[in-house]
């Protein structure tokens, strides 16, 4: 009978060198040693990934050792072998890894030495390490020292449990990326949440121009007035990292981390409080209960890295990981336990998080251990609660549960809501769907509501995003699935046929995608070429047109990073 010992800890904490001077103790001893390395790890020229010249050294003069790179091990041939170590072990087919280090110590009686990551940079399992930690003899977690800390302070050595991936040029949604020290630093938990949260489409590389187009009834594209505009236009002198629109404003985070709101601020959804005490705001007109800002003014004391829009509400994960939230509450959708507008942020307490999505009077948000909470309106089970009666502990005013409330046994590395839906990505790139079905938006098979979250069948994402009653889905593969209503076209498909209830793939579309996003009844495309495709209805795309778009038609001379789509109107960052 053979023997299992596992070495484990995020990237720079010394997993292939533990491993290799292991090895080398067994060479010296006399066994036979072969060592593995996944193909994909293409770091080196050599098959070992160990950045100690000291082993690298060792390795070359020893005649005992062998040393192979391969995309699989259930064909390697181990029995001239004592020792086999297994490097890069989170690379391996979790099948692949499971039943052959099992075979190899249980039936060919060898001893293994597997070293790999068990987590990825948003602190999610990767791969099948951790699922054999249960069959091994010993089980070694390492820790790097954290870089940030040392930046700021050269004689600090803070342990750093964690790998934070550093902000690329491109939309990054797949886990599996190689790197080293130029994609990749060790970070201590401190600096994790308060440096890094994780949000898929987080990823300008600079700060960048804005360019807005649509209706502009109540100023939402911030350009000093309420014209419509059927080709993009630029705001001038802003430069932004990411956007996010609601029915009839939005928000933007500038290349200070600094929001900046317009459009509608009937409910507060703006979050500037009293605007007649700001200096030089544009308003169009007041009233008692409603008012309209023509220019993105900032608000005041706050510096965030995320932001989401709803029907009338607003989210913000600030510097410090914490959640704020203002706007309508009339359905609790703040989760401030209450029904009670709010016009300025308003910490949700004790509640970090990564991300959070606002829909038409619902939100969800995933917390740093990628649990999934909702709150808000839950008339179409939109928050996945299931029976409501059976939680303990939960606040609810008539249906609506007005305090952020866990759905059970689900965990999630991106959510997205829409009118009277949710969808999410779970930690196996699953997507799941709850709430009102109108058209088959849960993408099902049918119509009827689902109260907790169902799996869509044969579906594996990278990005899911929820419009009005319509749902679009980038697959594993970067093609592009849509389903629900499709009153407008607003699925792509070619046709206006009212409602598709199963996933259905855009066909010939030129490039892959890399991102999608929906409004009330229209949806954008940026695909691989940072080309804007954009179809639905129509007085919303900047082609120049109101005429809807039932197939996805590219926006002339524009490229982008980044785009979001509001009840009526679109607004990207190039």
């Amino acid at each position: 009978m053979g023997t299992l010992d596992i070495i484990s800890g995020p990237m720079f904490s010394g997993k292939s060198t533990m491993l290799l001077q292991k090895l080398i103790i067994e060479t010296e001893i006399g066994f036979k040693i072969l060592y593995i390395n996944h193909s994909k790890d293409t770091r080196s020229t050599e098959p070992y990934s160990t950045h100690n010249p000291l082993y690298k050294e060792k390795l070359c003069k020893m005649n005992n050792i062998s040393l192979i790179s391969v995309p699989y091990l259930g064909d390697i041939d181990v029995s001239r072998y004592d020792v086999i170590g297994i490097d890069e072990a989170q690379f391996f087919d979790c099948c692949d890894l499971t039943e052959s280090v099992t075979k190899m110590v249980e039936k060919e009686g060898k001893h293994v030495i597997a070293a790999g990551l068990t987590g990825d940079f948003r602190r999610v399992k990767f791969g099948a390490l951790l699922d054999l930690e249960p069959l091994s003899d010993t089980f070694t977690k390492l820790s790097s020292f954290c870089q940030i800390c040392a930046n700021n302070n050269p004689k600090r050595r803070t342990p750093a449990p964690f790998t934070h991936r550093k902000i690329g040029d491109e939309l990054e949604f797949n886990s599996v990326d190689v790197g080293g020290c130029e994609k990749y630093i060790p970070v201590c938990r401190k600096c994790y949440i308060k440096e890094y949260i994780y949000i898929p489409n987080l990823k300008v590389k600079d700060y960048n121009n804005v360019w807005v187009y649509g209706r502009n009834d109540f100023g939402q594209l911030g350009l000093r007035g309420t014209t419509r505009r059927v080709t993009p236009e630029q705001i001038p002198n802003l430069k932004a990292k990411f956007v996010a629109c609601g029915s009839s404003y939005t928000a933007i985070i500038d290349q200070d981390d600094n929001i900046l709101v317009c459009g509608s601020n009937e409910f507060g959804q703006l979050g500037l409080g009293d605007t007649t005490q700001i200096p030089n705001i544009k308003v169009v007109y007041r009233e008692i209960f409603f008012e309209v800002l023509i220019t993105p003014t900032q608000i005041p004391n706050i510096k965030v890295k995320f932001v989401a829009c709803g029907n009338a509400h607003t989210a913000i994960i600030d510097q410090e990981g914490n959640t704020l939230m203002f706007g309508n509450n009339d359905y609790g959708q703040l989760g401030l336990g209450d029904t009670k507008d709010r016009r300025t942020p308003t910490q949700i307490p004790n509640l970090k998080a990564n991300l959070a999505n606002c829909g038409g009077n619902h939100t969800a948000i995933i917390d740093l251990e990628n649990n999934v909470l909702t709150f808000g309106g839950n008339g179409y089970g939109q928050l996945g609660l299931g029976d409501t009666t059976q939680i303990p502990n939960i606040k609810v005013v008539y249906r609506e549960i007005i305090t952020p409330t866990h759905i059970p046994n689900t965990k999630a590395k991106l959510v997205s809501c829409g009118g009277a839906h949710t969808a999410i990505i779970d930690l196996e790139n699953n997507v799941l769907t709850f709430g009102g079905n109108y058209c088959g938006s849960l993408g099902l098979g049918d119509t009827k509501d689902r109260l907790t979250p169902e799996k869509i069948p044969e579906v594996k994402a990278k990005f899911v995003n929820c419009g009005g009653v319509h749902t679009a889905i980038i697959d594993q593969n970067d093609n592009v699935l849509t389903f629900g209503g499709n009153q407008f076209g607003q699925l792509g498909l070619g046709d206006s046929k009212a409602q598709y209830t199963t996933p259905t793939q855009i066909p010939n579309l030129k490039a892959r995608a890399k991102l999608i996003a929906c409004g009330q009844s229209h949806t954008a495309i940026i695909d691989q070429d940072d080309n804007v495709l954009i179809f639905g209805n129509n007085g919303q795309f900047g082609v120049g047109d109101k005429k809807n778009k039932f197939t996805p038609k590219r926006i002339p001379n524009q490229k982008a990073k980044l785009v979001s789509c509001g009840f009526n109107h679109t607004i990207i960052i190039n």
